[in-house]
Parts: C-alpha cells; sequence; structure tokens
C-alpha cells in the first residue's frame, strides 16, 4: 500500500467501558477485538495486534458555568483594576490546557450552578476537589490494532481498539479486603445514596413557597437520621471497643505479666527503631546502627531480668496495659482520622465520646473496688465501655426519633407536588431514600448483634482457660449505680457475660423479633427476583426462539418481581423504623406486662441462637478463611452493582472522589486519541465508537453529556463524530428511578407515566454531543433495560434482528433493541453485539 494510499485510509477508534463484576485489565478491549472478528456480518477483521501504551493523566476540571464568569466580571469591575486582573488570571488558567492542576484554578472553582442541570452541578461538584496530587501515574493500557474490510463496499479501515478500565479506581483492594470494604459500605456508606437526592430536591424547590418548607423538614430530618447513623453511632461503638484490650492484663498470670511486657515492650521498640532508621537515614552503615541498637536492647534486658531492678508485680501490670492501652489508642486515632476523611467531624464527635469516658472512669477510679491493680483496670475499662454504651444508646436514639421523622415529612413531600411528574419525582426520591437507610441500618444491627453475642460466647467458653472477662460485675454497679441500673434491670445478671448479653438484648429491644419477622418477609418479596437473577445466571431460554415465548416469559417475570422488590422494600422500612422504636419505648417504660410480641426474652433467644449459628459454622481457622474466600469471589457479582453506584455517587474524599479520578483518566484517554496524528500532521480520529456495558454506560454518557454542557476545550470533542453503544444500561431502570433530579435528562417528563409510544423523547444524544446512539438489552438483564421504547408498549420483550441503518426509520440518532431471552453478564460473546459494532464501523455514504 502506498503512502498516499495510507493516508486516505480511514483511523476509526474505539473505546471499550466495562460494566461491574471488575473485569480483569485488558479483557474488554480484547473482547471487542474477538467480537468483530468472530461474528461480525458486513466487515472482514485482520491483523488484530496488540500494544501497550502509556497514557499521561491529569485531572479534568470544567470552565465554570457562564452565569458564574458573568458574576464574576460584574464583581470584578466593582472591585477595581487589581481585582479585575486577578480573576482575568484565574479565568485564563481555567482554559489553558493541562493547567487544571494549578492552585490558582482550584481556589476558583465555582459554586453549584442548577441552571445547567443538577447531574452536570453535582459533577462539578464532586470533580472540584481534584487536583491529581498522589493519583497521576500514567493510565497503563493496551491498543489493538487491526484492518476492517467491507464485504461488500471493498473499503478499508484501520481499527484501533482502547480500554476505559475503571474497577480498580471504584474499589480496590482484593479478597478478604475487598470483602471487608463491601461490608463497611453496606452497613454504613449506602445510607448516603438516598440524601443525595433529597439534598438535590431541596434546592431544586427551594424558591417554591411551601414545597420548599416541606422538603427542607423531610431534608433536615433525614439529613439528621444519616448523620446519626453513619457519624455518632459507629464512633460511639469504636468507643466502646478501645476500652475491651484492657481487659486482657488481669486475664495474664501475675508472674508472667512482667516477662511478656518487657519481651513485647523491646519488639515494639526495635521496630520502631528499625522502621525509622529505614525512613530517615540512607546511611550504608544503617544495619551496622541497627544491629548494635538491637544488642543493646537485649543486653539491657537480659540485665533487668538478672538483677529484679524493679518489683514484677505490679510492674508487669503496669507494663502490660500501658502497651495494649497505647495500642489501643494508636489503632482509635488512626480509624478516627481515616474515617474523618469521608465523615467531617468524625474528629471532633470521636475524640469528644472518648474523653467523656475517660473522665467518667477517672472521677471514679478511687471507688472502684478491686482485689489488686489488674482487676481494677479491667473495672476501669468496663466502667468505659459502659459509658460508651451509653453514648452509644442515646446516639441511637436519635436516629430512631430522626427516621421517624423524615418518615412521617415524606408524606407531604410525595403527595403534594404542584405538578405531576414533580409527584412522581418525590415518591422516587423518598423511595430511595428510606430503603437505602433502613437496609443499611437494618443490616447494622443485625451484624452488631449477633456479632456480639458470638464474641462474648467465644470469650465464655474459654474463661476457664482464659479469663477474659471479670468474675463479676456487682463491684462496676457499685461504683457507678446512676448508669448500670438504668441499662439493666434484670436482678439474675451475677456474671460478667450475662452482663453483656443483657446489653446486647436491650439494643435489639423487645421489638427485633418483629424486626426479623418483617427482614423474613422482605426477603420472601424479593425471593421471586433473586430466584429468577440466581437461574437465569446457569440458564437461559433461547434467544432466538421462534415464538418468542421464552423471551416474553423472562421480560414479564423480571418485571414482576422488580415490583415486588418495590413492596419489599417498604416492607423493610416499617419493620426497621418501627418496630425497634416501639420495641424501645416499650422497654424504657416497661409499658404492663411483657406480650409475646414484646418481650426481651425473646430477643435474647434469636440473638443467641444465631451467635451460636454463626460460632459453630466458623469454627477452625481454616474454614473461616475458605468462608472469607468464598465470600470475596461471590459477593462482588451479587453486591457488585450497588457497591459501584455507591462509589460512582460518592462525595468523599473531596479531594479525590472515585469519579473524579475515573473522569481524569477518561478525560486522557480521549485527549490521547484526539491528538493522534497522521503522516501528514492531520488529525488520525475523526470517528469515535464508544462501547459500554452495565455501569460504565453511565460513566460514559455522563462524560459525554457533562463535556458537551459545559463547553469543555479539552479534551474538545466538537470536531470528532461519535457512536454511543450501550449494552445493559441502567440508566433508566435505576439511576432516572432512584435519583430523577440528577437523572431528568434521561426522564425529563417521567415517560414511562405519559403513553404508550413505542420511543420516548429522551435521553437526546444531542445533549451528549453523539450522532448515534444504540441501546442493547436482553429481557432477562436485571440491571438496564430499554432506555426510549416504553415499558407498555406491546412488542418491549420480543426479539428484535438485526436491521441495516437505512431501514430503521425515525429517530434515526437512537435505537433500542431488545436479544430476546438472556442476562447481563453475556453480551460480551453475542454475535448480536458484533453486529451493531461492525454497523458502526461502516464508513458512511457520501453523495
Amino acid at each position: 500500500m502506498t503512502n498516499a494510499e495510507t493516508r486516505a485510509e480511514e483511523h476509526v477508534a474505539i473505546i471499550g467501558v466495562h460494566g461491574v463484576g471488575g473485569p480483569p485489565p485488558f479483557s474488554t478491549a480484547r473482547a471487542i477485538a474477538a467480537l468483530l472478528t468472530e461474528f461480525a456480518p458486513a466487515g472482514e477483521y485482520v491483523g488484530f495486534d496488540e500494544r501497550s501504551i502509556y497514557v499521561a493523566v491529569d485531572p479534568l476540571i470544567a470552565p465554570p458555568p457562564v452565569a458564574a464568569l458573568v458574576q464574576g466580571a460584574e464583581a470584578a469591575s466593582e472591585n477595581g483594576p487589581a481585582h479585575q486582573a486577578s480573576a482575568a488570571a484565574q479565568g485564563a488558567g481555567r482554559d489553558a490546557p493541562h493547567q487544571s492542576h494549578a492552585a490558582s484554578d482550584r481556589t476558583a472553582l465555582p459554586t453549584l450552578s442548577y441552571g445547567e442541570g443538577a447531574g452536570v452541578a453535582f459533577m462539578r461538584e464532586q470533580l472540584a476537589g481534584f487536583d491529581g496530587a498522589g493519583h497521576q501515574d500514567a493510565y497503563a493500557t493496551i491498543e489493538i490494532c487491526g484492518s476492517r474490510r467491507g464485504r461488500s463496499t471493498g473499503s478499508t479501515q484501520t481499527i484501533h481498539v482502547f480500554e476505559m478500565h475503571w474497577a480498580d479506581l471504584s474499589r480496590l483492594g482484593s479478597g478478604v479486603l475487598r470483602v471487608f470494604g463491601a461490608i463497611y459500605q453496606l452497613l454504613l456508606h449506602v445510607s448516603h445514596l438516598g440524601r443525595k437526592g433529597v439534598d438535590v430536591a431541596k434546592e431544586l424547590y427551594k424558591e417554591d413557597g411551601a414545597v420548599a418548607r416541606r422538603w427542607k423538614f423531610y431534608s433536615c430530618a433525614h439529613t439528621t437520621a444519616v448523620r446519626a447513623f453513619t457519624l455518632l453511632v459507629p464512633l460511639s461503638t469504636l468507643v466502646m471497643l478501645v476500652f475491651l484490650p484492657l481487659f486482657i492484663p488481669a486475664a495474664i498470670a501475675a508472674d508472667a505479666r512482667f516477662t511478656i511486657g518487657v519481651v513485647a515492650a523491646a519488639v515494639i521498640v526495635v521496630a520502631g527503631f528499625g522502621y525509622g532508621l529505614y525512613r530517615l537515614t540512607a546511611l550504608h552503615w544503617g544495619s551496622n546502627l541497627f544491629v548494635g541498637f538491637l544488642i543493646v536492647v537485649c543486653g539491657m534486658m537480659w540485665w533487668l531480668f538478672r538483677n529484679g531492678v524493679v518489683a514484677r508485680e505490679p510492674a508487669g501490670t503496669v507494663i502490660v496495659s500501658c502497651l495494649l492501652g497505647l495500642t489501643s489508642a494508636v489503632a482509635f486515632w488512626a480509624i478516627v482520622r481515616s474515617y474523618n476523611r469521608v465523615r467531617s467531624h468524625a474528629r471532633v464527635v470521636g475524640y469528644s465520646v472518648l474523653l467523656m469516658a475517660l473522665l467518667l472512669v477517672a472521677v471514679n477510679w478511687s471507688a472502684i473496688p478491686a482485689a489488686n491493680l489488674a482487676e481494677r483496670i479491667r473495672y476501669a475499662a468496663l466502667l468505659g465501655f459502659e459509658s460508651g454504651y451509653l453514648a452509644l444508646t442515646i446516639c441511637w436514639g436519635l436516629f430512631w426519633v430522626a427516621a421517624s421523622l423524615a418518615l412521617i415529612a415524606s408524606i407531604p413531600v410525595m403527595y403534594k407536588a404542584a405538578f405531576k411528574d414533580s409527584t412522581m419525582r418525590a415518591r422516587r426520591v423518598a423511595r430511595t431514600a428510606r430503603v437505602t437507610l433502613a437496609l443499611s441500618a437494618f443490616l447494622f444491627i443485625v451484624f452488631a448483634l449477633v456479632g456480639y453475642q458470638a464474641v462474648v460466647r467465644i470469650a465464655d467458653s474459654q474463661q476457664a482457660k482464659l479469663s477474659l472477662l471479670p468474675p463479676c460485675v456487682e463491684s462496676a454497679r457499685a461504683c457507678l449505680p446512676q448508669i448500670v441500673p438504668a441499662l439493666v434491670t434484670d436482678d439474675s445478671v451475677n456474671s460478667a457475660s450475662k452482663f453483656f448479653t443483657a446489653l446486647i438484648t436491650t439494643s435489639g429491644t423487645s421489638g427485633f423479633k418483629l424486626v426479623l419477622v418483617t427482614g423474613a418477609i422482605t426477603a420472601v418479596l424479593v425471593s421471586w427476583l433473586v430466584v429468577l437473577i440466581a437461574v437465569t445466571s446457569v440458564w437461559t431460554p433461547s434467544s432466538r426462539d421462534p415464538s418468542d415465548e421464552g423471551s416474553l416469559a423472562l421480560g414479564r417475570w423480571l418485571s414482576s418481581g422488580f415490583a415486588w422488590a418495590g413492596v419489599a422494600g417498604d416492607c423493610l422500612v416499617v419493620g426497621i423504623v418501627v418496630f425497634i422504636l416501639v420495641g424501645g419505648i416499650h422497654d424504657w417504660l416497661s409499658i404492663g406486662a411483657r406480650t409475646s410480641d414484646f418481650d426481651p426474652a425473646a430477643t435474647h433467644a434469636i440473638v443467641n441462637w444465631l451467635a451460636v449459628a454463626l460460632v459453630t459454622s466458623a469454627a477452625g481457622l481454616a474454614v473461616v478463611r475458605l468462608r472469607v474466600s468464598a465470600l470475596a469471589s461471590h459477593a462482588r457479582p451479587a453486591l457488585g452493582l450497588i457497591l459501584d453506584v455507591d462509589n460512582y455517587l460518592r462525595e468523599s474524599p473531596s479531594w479525590a472522589t472515585p469519579k473524579a479520578k475515573m473522569a481524569a483518566r477518561f478525560a486522557s484517554l480521549l485527549r490521547h486519541i484526539l491528538e493522534r496524528r497522521d503522516a501528514a500532521g492531520k488529525p488520525m480520529f475523526n470517528r469515535i465508537v464508544i462501547v459500554s456495558h452495565s455501569q460504565g454506560t453511565v460513566m460514559a454518557a455522563d462524560m459525554l453529556r457533562f463535556l458537551k454542557t459545559v463547553g469543555a476545550t479539552d479534551p474538545d470533542m466538537s470536531g470528532v463524530k461519535v457512536s454511543l453503544l450501550t449494552m445493559g444500561s441502567p440508566l433508566r431502570q435505576l439511576y432516572s428511578a432512584n435519583f430523577p433530579h440528577l437523572y431528568e435528562w434521561v426522564d425529563t417528563n417521567n415517560d414511562d407515566t405519559v403513553g404508550t409510544s413505542a420511543y420516548h423523547a429522551h435521553p437526546d444524544p444531542a445533549e451528549l454531543n453523539v450522532a448515534e446512539w444504540v441501546n442493547l438489552f436482553t429481557t432477562g438483564d436485571y440491571v438496564g433495560r430499554s432506555l426510549w421504547r416504553s415499558m407498555s408498549w406491546p412488542d418491549i420483550w420480543r426479539r428484535q434482528e438485526f436491521v441495516e441503518r437505512a431501514q430503521r426509520g425515525a429517530p434515526l440518532d437512537r435505537y433500542d433493541r431488545c436479544l430476546g431471552a438472556g442476562t447481563h453478564t453475556r453480551y460480551w460473546t453475542s454475535a448480536d453485539v458484533a453486529a451493531e459494532i461492525d454497523a458502526m464501523l461502516e464508513p458512511p455514504v457520501h453523495a
């Protein structure tokens, strides 16, 4: 081929964006190349070669809204020439390419402007604090290059397949760490998903009189409940746990404490010295200094043991207690410091609760009767634990009150909006808010109560070998009568294990049984959906069934499963808010005789049974490791969607949100493609095809819409034709349904409620600067389904065969296609997907 022919040949870039499940790097690009090579009907693909590329990553920070620029200009004119010069410099800095990491740009970022859309404003907020510091490593990926020859036209093209891999930016870690990260998100962070929707709605309706007042009160109540649950509750729990290590000194034999304490202290000192030496000096004789220090420490230990300079008791108790206390304090400081990055004021709250507990211990220290110092320390630790428990009880009380008020306040919000579409959005927002909060609270309560009881049972069963629990709590009651009797009134509590069990029972309240019953009902209501998803992940009806019966049945069954899941969410809300609150009030006021419905004894029996089941099933370290490994491999596919949605909408840490890191990588990849030049120095690519799946479709759509709306010039997408293929997209079914104000552009008029036409008007490809948008879905896809076709359309679940572009009819820029029966995870091996990608690559016909 001559150089002239090479220059005339068209180059097309394909960007693959994967979905949930965390596929390995490069697998998406390879899957696209494999699809085209094996299945493409109209093009012949040959010579695919793979090479590594490294893309420099710069943060994406958009210019401010036009309104902000106008206001800035007015302010500059009012404040004189100096201010004008400063404003001009800042504006120039924003417009200059690759200058987004400058400090002046970060400080000049605008506040939210909801006039350009809540979704764009929210994305601005997520990107605002990110400057790339510590996150700007080059993106290592691959480029797969090959040739396409049209079978009918004979045209040739060079195809470049790239990959936008984001799983490593959404959830870090692997194996056990990933499992614990998922548990943390489910227990504490998922509740914030609903809070953001409420906050956005409140902002949008703030000028609307009575509606604004209703939203403000509802937002205040719901935010208080979320803050109490995600800030006060976990930190009070942490204060409780920080005292538990001080139970250990009294459990160690008195004559062994000194030896254990000195050896442990020596190990810590040597390790700290070695670490400091490694970090602070680069001298070649650093190893000699470390060995010399180790010899000195060993000599001091030998001299100390041989000469008995100090009495072994109580010195041993003091040393062990100080080491354990220091370790616990450092762990508390590290956790609070880390949590403060994602929850503002976590440090203040944590330190305040801990200081209160320490003051209470200090005031009552002299009144603690004990036979020796070790027992006195243990009872003091028990007192600190009780103080933390008291703070936790108060925090839970605040949560239940706020959650109840939020539930009541949501009623006028949902049913008194001025317009029908506003009412539908309000109901969606309120539903998401209450279900996410109830789900997190339910899981947290069950995990905490059963976990605490399992630990108490293990400690009690090993009491004869290692006496971790105090032999009696009567002395603790005597020193703090104003707290313990108020928490535990049962006269049969005469041992530490019974005392802790009584606290656990009190925490669950006498309504815990009804909460679990409600949870069981919820599980039954969603069982149809869960079983359907599980079965179709293993087996699905043929997508090419001539009668379409399998496709139609699967689509209808899944729709009914979603409907029951909505009912299940409301059922869980009633159970977690109403029954726990009523049970707590019943126990506090001791209203009448205990009934069969509200009985603390039933709570004790249930929690104890679940703890026994947990301890028994997890017996043996090897079994625990196997169970955690199994959870790591199976939990991510089941929970991946909700966790990835949570991370994608996360606003913390403000200087490096997951979306900001994803946007930086995506923008840098686009910039890398757009800056490519051919031999003549002209842009190599004038067409880009984005092939996205699942959560990746949301990322791609948000990115393109953001760049178009803000008029971004870096990367500048205005001179390139973009085609978008989405598969199993949750944009309408999940995002628009649960976050209707952030994703109003997907469903501007609540299209599902306004008729039965085959095509909705939105989402509009023009808003994304997309020339052609094709959406593929299967009837068994539990994540994403149609974008434009109405769910009431009679043929919505019938398989549609491939149709050439020219024969599809209006609208020409958007197309929904049902692939028949299938699941969410099988698009990357589908011949139908290959046909759609191949059609997008077909050179345009010129007049």
